[in-house]
């Protein structure tokens, strides 16, 4: 029948339901109401949603998301909606018919008003978008109601989502996900085969883990120091961008960063996967890249929320774009932005004192591969390592990543949301906030010690360490600048301090029966990575590569060069930068962990406890921050008169300080405001960067200056989890004379 008919057809029942009378509503009118749902769903729902995703193919890695999975998400946002509110109005219409139609026309304006509201976004917010929204809606229900062409143009409008749909599959920068070449295991021979285990850290940069004299700080981090007393340690190695999605690719196929590709397998067809592929067992696994393929490597999407997830970080970008002020900057960078960092949010703590030890199920509660338990992820890696054959062991885990929630010992402690100096790549420019935030990355890596440690305990329990050929690197560093870029991800300038706490990074290289370390300032870069395991093991690269063996004859490039990291992956000229090795090196050992937390210390020893860290002399100065550190372990009452005065002050998430039996986790950062000062503007009384010294029961824990949080005057320190008692402790607040 001819689509005028329908439409005339459908006109008549609509006067009909007007007055009550007439017969039933015939399918024709149902297929019309479904026709005018579908066409206006499709422009509040399925383009925004879908030219948005189309623009982000990094989120369907991030999701485990591919191949058919992408169609069916496409095919969900497109129907979906639309299906369940012609479902409900139709229920509606079979018990009153004109109820029915006045439900349909009330969801024609609600659809119209959610189109402006979206339209409008970057003319208007607040008050004046929802009065737009809401007058548009109303004037939609009038036209449709009272001009006939209105019903007929709409209903014709039902071809805009087939339209939107097809440019997401053909012409979207997503699209060539389902049509790329699917990667397959090279058929090579291996004429040294060796186990193979490489562990690459993200975020974290060799300025974390040295000395001033160019050693790593064996006070600190014993497990990196031991591992460099057995490997060969890579001093002057870079990577190629301080952002993962291009780091990583660079790493595992040795070639340089390729501006808008995608990092998954289709996009990189030719990696360290497909090369050990043929002839290695894979026990594979990644964070933030797909790029080992699925035929290779077994990867559970539903872990990673798959199109479930993808579904639900739809329906939030969605949430944002109808909210009362809109969508804020860049909508792809809000889309992925958040997978990217990482969420400030602790659900729950697993027993992290064993790293190969059951994680209990709960699990640090964030986006995408952030929201997996990184110690399971670990305990899960080792699982996989067993001594029979020629196998590859790759890990990549986002820790010391932030968000920072570990301490050395394993606990977790929780932290606001935004983290306190963060806004958006930037650090505060307030002094104490890049240095606290360095002291809580510090700890981080401390924690990662204890993991770095324990794995390599275990390859040595399982027979495989001696033999094996184990790299551990990190994808990339990042910076502590006030004021500067963290890691410069949405194209601010970096300057020398940010390129060597961003670019340098730790590589340590063990080959098969390796016993004694070595350090070499050969000019390294992690695209060396595949072309060293290619010498190592003795296999061909069938492909061309940017690296080469670090066993070979050196660079005769003395330079190094490090793209800018990119949150969009558009395809982009990335001008590179142009590092001096020799210079540079220089400057990142100068920014070891000693320049913020100084030699071992002296704390004021007669009420620590016995099992505390600060007493044992090894990991002391990880609480040596702040202006007055001597003053840590004394008794309030046993200081010098007159040097402590207690101010009244508002301690943040008093509930934390309510410890149960067994808990992993502690009040670890202690913040909060000084209510005896109204404001930043009238702050005579304390003074911003005044010293404080923070107590629990009675006892000095930490000392910090204060600082600007928006017109307060606040307070922030980390303290040590053993000066906590299981049930009620008491904080309380001393300015320093």
């Amino acid at each position: 029948m001819p689509f005028d008919a329908v439409t005339a057809d459908a006109d008549a029942v609509v006067a009909d339901a007007a007055t009550g009378s007439g017969p039933a509503p015939p399918v024709r009118a149902g297929l019309r109401s479904a026709l005018e749902l579908f066409a206006l769903c499709g422009l509040a729902i399925t383009q925004p949603v879908l030219d948005l995703f189309g623009r982000a193919p990094q989120q369907f890695a991030f999701r485990g998301v591919q191949g058919f999975a992408i169609i069916g998400f496409v095919v969900v946002v497109a129907v979906l909606p639309a299906a369940v509110l012609w479902v409900a109005e139709a229920g509606i219409g079979l018990i009153n018919r004109r109820l029915g139609q006045r439900v349909h026309e009330a969801l024609v304006g609600l659809l119209v008003a959610a189109i402006a509201l979206q339209v409008v976004a970057s003319l208007a917010s607040g008050v004046v978008r929802v009065v737009v929204a809401v007058a548009a809606g109303v004037g939609a229900v009038m036209l449709y109601q009272r001009v006939p062409p209105v019903r007929t143009w709409l209903a014709y409008m039902a071809v805009a989502p087939v339209v939107f749909v097809g440019a997401f599959l053909l012409a979207s920068p997503t699209a060539r996900l389902l049509t790329s070449p699917s990667a397959a295991a090279v058929d090579a021979g291996v004429a040294r085969p060796a186990p193979v285990v490489i562990i690459v850290f993200d975020e974290l940069p060799l300025a974390s883990l040295v000395t001033p004299d160019g050693a790593i700080d064996a006070e600190l981090f014993p497990n990196f120091a031991a591992l460099a007393d057995r490997s060969s340690w890579f001093r002057n190695a870079t990577s190629v961008s301080s952002s993962t999605w291009y780091a990583i690719p660079a790493l595992v196929t040795g070639q340089n960063v390729q501006s808008g590709k995608v990092p998954v397998a289709a996009d990189h067809p030719e990696s360290l996967f497909t090369l050990l592929g043929g002839v290695y067992d894979l026990n594979v696994t990644e964070s933030v890249t797909r790029l080992c393929p699925s035929e290779l490597c077994a990867t559970s999407s539903a872990a990673l929320g798959g199109t479930t997830g993808l579904l639900g970080d739809a329906v939030g970008i969605l949430a944002s774009r109808l909210s009362y002020s809109g969508p804020g900057g860049d909508p792809v960078a809000a889309l992925v932005e958040p997978l990217a960092a990482g969420e400030d949010v602790v659900s729950g703590v697993s027993d992290v004192s064993d790293v190969s030890g059951d994680a209990g199920g709960n699990e640090l509660s964030v986006v995408a591969d952030f929201e997996l338990n990184q110690p399971e992820r670990v305990g899960a890696f080792i699982d996989g390592i067993v001594d029979n054959g020629p196998a590859l062991h790759y890990l990549h885990i986002l820790l010391p990543h932030v968000p920072f929630r570990y301490l050395p010992s394993g606990n977790l402690y929780s932290g606001p949301e935004p983290d306190l100096g963060r806004n958006g790549d930037t650090w505060s420019d307030q002094q104490w906030l890049a240095d606290l935030g360095r002291q809580r990355h510090l700890l981080q890596v401390g924690y990662v010690d204890a993991v770095l440690g324990g794995i390599v305990a275990e390859l040595e329990a399982r027979g495989v360490f001696d033999e094996s050929l184990l790299i551990v690197t990190s994808d990339h560093g990042i910076g502590f600048e006030p004021g500067h870029p963290i890691r410069g991800l949405e194209g601010q300038p970096l300057d020398n301090d940010d390129l060597a706490d961003l670019a340098w990074v730790p590589l340590f290289i063990k080959q098969p029966g390796q016993t004694l370390g070595e350090v070499s300032d050969a000019n390294v870069l992690t695209v060396d990575v595949v072309p060293t395991i290619a010498d190592v093991v003795g296999i061909d690269i069938p492909w061309q590569v940017d690296g080469q063996s670090v066993f070979g004859t050196p660079r005769s490039d003395p330079a190094k060069y490090f793209h800018p990291g990119d949150l969009e992956l558009l395809p982009v000229a990335l001008d590179p930068i142009r590092l001096d090795p020799d210079v540079d090196l220089t400057r990142v050992l100068r920014r070891g962990p000693s320049t913020l937390l100084g030699p071992s210390v002296s704390f004021g020893a007669a009420t620590v406890p016995q099992s505390s860290a600060l007493s044992q002399g090894v990991t002391r100065r990880w609480w040596s921050l702040g202006p007055a550190p001597e003053l840590v372990g004394m008794p309030v009452g046993s200081v010098p008169g007159g040097r402590l005065t207690q101010v009244d002050a508002t301690v943040a998430d008093v509930g934390s300080f309510e410890l149960a039996p067994g808990s992993r986790v502690v009040p670890a950062l202690v913040r909060g405001r000084v209510d005896s000062v109204d404001s930043v503007d009238s702050k005579d009384s304390a003074g911003l960067g005044q010293g404080l010294a923070i107590a629990v029961n009675g006892v000095i824990v930490a000392t910090a200056p204060t600082y600007a949080d928006g017109d307060e005057v606040a307070f922030a320190v980390m303290v040590d989890a053993v000066w906590f008692d299981v049930g009620t402790n008491i904080v309380t607040v001393h300015r320093i004379g």
